[in-house]
């Protein structure tokens, strides 16, 4: 089982077991016609299995003419956090959120309304409801 396999999605998951619709997900397929070449190992042996009436796969001779064609997974451990890469609105909201933890004020957001100000005071209190005047009939 030391060599690689060519793996073709020939039917569609629509209407399929979630379970059959992971499956191929696992092994990279998502549409029609889609190959992909995969390490000959029992987990992707096991997966075929699965999914046998949805795939088409024959061994490959020799190591694929690209390296990129080659999908490996790898599960495991997630990196550390110093190795990611953090995009600049994620840095934004933990330093917030540090300024938050650490008794600081938030920071206005631009769409915050003010709730007290000249605005409010010059609209004139609103007068007591008045009571309705009686109808005459006539």
């Amino acid at each position: 089982m030391a060599g690689f396999l060519k793996v073709e999605m020939i039917h569609s998951a629509i209407a399929r077991d979630q379970r059959q619709k992971d499956t191929l997900r696992g092994l990279g397929l998502r549409r029609r016609h889609q190959q992909r070449i995969l390490e000959d190992t029992p987990a992707v042996r096991g997966m075929i299995r699965k999914v046998f009436d949805l795939v088409r796969f024959e061994p490959v001779a020799g190591k694929p003419a690209k390296a990129a064609e080659v999908v490996t997974y790898k599960l495991g451990p997630k990196p550390d956090a110093a190795q990611v890469k953090v995009s600049k609105t994620q840095a934004r909201k933990a330093a917030r959120v540090a300024a938050a933890a650490q008794g600081g004020a938030p920071k206005k957001s631009k769409s915050a309304k003010p709730t007290a100000g000249k605005a409010d005071a010059a609209k004139p209190a609103k007068a007591a409801k008045k009571a309705p005047a009686k109808k005459s009939k006539g």
